[in-house]
């Protein structure tokens, strides 16, 4: 399993943000990039801010604790940029110490979606995924 930019919980800081995004407001590239992923564009993309939005006010979806984090059994590689607005380090690194036999990569100077822009990241991330995918990383 790969995990990237997960949390097991929404802190305030996220729910924050969770609450300001509208349709309105949306940055012209992300909007753009939205509509290229979402072939019914603008109704579809209004939809996924509504959901993303009622995060904000959900306390009961979502508390993975470490005993529930615990019994995973699969091999996990959690991917987490150190920039990451909506969910900070602590919460990957508590991850990775719940989930037995898990391997941990925390991409330096990276928010919660650095990857796709940036070519080289992205032959990183693409190279570190298929050898964990692959078995290459081992005990």
């Amino acid at each position: 399993m790969v995990l990237i930019g997960s949390t097991s919980f929404f802190p305030e800081p996220a729910r924050e943000i969770l609450r300001s995004i509208n349709f309105e407001t949306l940055d012209e590239n992300w909007l753009n990039g939205m509509k290229q992923q979402h072939p019914d564009g603008e109704p579809q993309i209004k939809s996924l801010i509504t959901q993303f939005n009622n995060f904000a006010y959900t306390y009961d979806d979502m508390n993975f604790t470490p005993p529930y984090l615990s019994s995973i059994k699969a091999q996990t590689l959690i991917i987490h940029g150190d920039r990451d607005p909506f969910f900070p380090v602590d919460i990957p690194v508590t991850s990775y110490n719940s989930i037995p036999n898990s391997y941990l990569w925390i991409a330096p100077n990276f928010g919660h979606r650095g990857f796709d822009n940036d070519p080289l990241w992205a032959d990183t991330f693409t190279n570190v995924v298929t050898q964990f995918l692959s078995g290459e990383w081992n005990d």
